[in-house]
């Protein structure tokens, strides 16, 4: 991210999105998303499941809003192929995250309570001054999960399952991260999440006090 970038809010850096531009995201993310199912298909031809999450992610992702975001936040638009081990590409769920939080970057309103719960849950953390570690994540995800007291004061819960925890935790931390929104300053068995100084970051901050 260029200086020049960093000196803008979001909301500027959206609304200096072109046309040009939104039209070239969309033709590419909706490339991206049809080479993943193609490759889906290839992988696991007999799993309609997938192919029918990735068919909504296109009305999601594929739109002028969501690529004014994609755009605006420097994302890469080919994420939905990063390729983490042989045969498996990024994870579905984590998609439709983004999507989510996409969506509300434009709308001012997110809807998926585990996104909400971690990104409230991360402002927090970083106003008391204390590490938002993956253990914190997921106890932001799941109020099943015992934490510490003193974590517990300082977090936004919702309520899924505590078996479930884990992965729909990990699924909004890709996205987040993926967005530019968090880095993971500790590593991948033990990750301890930070807020960026990217533009969106603020943005959503205001966001969420509105």
């Amino acid at each position: 991210m260029t200086k020049k970038t960093q000196d803008l809010n979001f909301a500027d850096l959206m609304a200096s999105v072109t046309n040009a531009q939104i039209a070239a995201m969309m033709k590419t993310v909706n490339g991206a998303i049809d080479a993943r199912m193609e490759f889906e298909h290839r992988q696991r031809p007999n799993n309609d499941s997938i192919q029918t999450k990735l068919k909504s992610a296109k009305t999601k992702l594929v739109t002028e809003n969501a690529a004014t975001v994609i755009t605006a936040t420097g994302t890469d638009a080919d994420f939905i192929n990063r390729s983490i081990t042989e045969g498996r590409r990024f994870n579905i769920y984590a998609v439709d995250k983004i999507a989510d939080v996409v969506q509300g970057l434009k709308s001012g309103i997110f809807r998926n309570a585990v996104n909400i719960a971690v990104i409230k849950s991360l402002f927090q953390f970083k106003v008391a001054g204390v590490p938002f570690s993956g253990e914190a994540a997921t106890a932001a995800t799941s109020n099943k999960v015992k934490i510490s007291q003193a974590m517990n004061k300082i977090l936004v819960r919702h309520d899924v399952s505590a078996a479930t925890a884990p992965t729909q935790t990990s699924s909004t931390m890709s996205a987040l991260q993926t967005l530019g929104i968090v880095e993971n300053i500790g590593n991948a068995k033990f990750p301890i999440w930070q807020l960026t100084n990217a533009p969106v970051v603020e943005h959503i901050q205001g966001m969420l006090k509105a």
